[in-house]
């Protein structure tokens, strides 16, 4: 190695940080970014003391694997979270408590939810009944009086 990259070590570790958030941005998907920070880690570690070239390359694979284990840990279990019922927006209802704001005549009925109105299924219940959604059945809400 010369010894410009040898006395500007970590500046490498930077651009390439630096490089990396930049694709970030314009690529889809978030991996990037705990690569890139990975690589600003290093760039900090060679600053901070003096790492011979396989001692960087070492830090930054172990810090990479590091940084993705811990970054899909943290913000993994939110994105499954909200993906699980993305196409099945009614399954997120199941098990949740609502105010009927229009009665259910003859077994069917009406409950707004959030922005949007939900045709429901159960038993007769006048308007400021509390309603448990138990289960869906199609696109319907079938409740139970609570």
């Amino acid at each position: 190695m010369t010894d410009l990259a040898l006395t500007a070590g970590f500046w490498l570790w930077w651009i390439l940080a630096a490089i990396l958030l930049v694709l970030e941005l314009l690529l889809p998907g978030v991996f990037l970014v705990w690569i890139g920070l990975a690589a600003f880690a290093t760039g900090l570690c060679v600053l901070l003391g003096d790492f011979p070239w396989q001692g960087q390359v070492a830090l930054f694979a172990v810090l990479s694997v590091l940084s993705v284990l811990l970054g899909r840990y943290w913000f993994g279990r939110s994105v499954a979270d909200d993906t699980l019922n993305l196409n099945r927006r009614h399954q997120s209802y199941v098990g949740r408590r609502y105010r009927l704001d229009v009665p259910i005549v003859d077994g069917r009925g009406r409950l707004r939810i959030d922005d949007a109105y939900w045709q429901i299924t159960g038993p007769v219940a006048p308007a400021g009944a509390w309603v448990k959604v138990v289960r869906t059945d199609g696109l319907d809400l079938v409740v139970e009086l609570d």
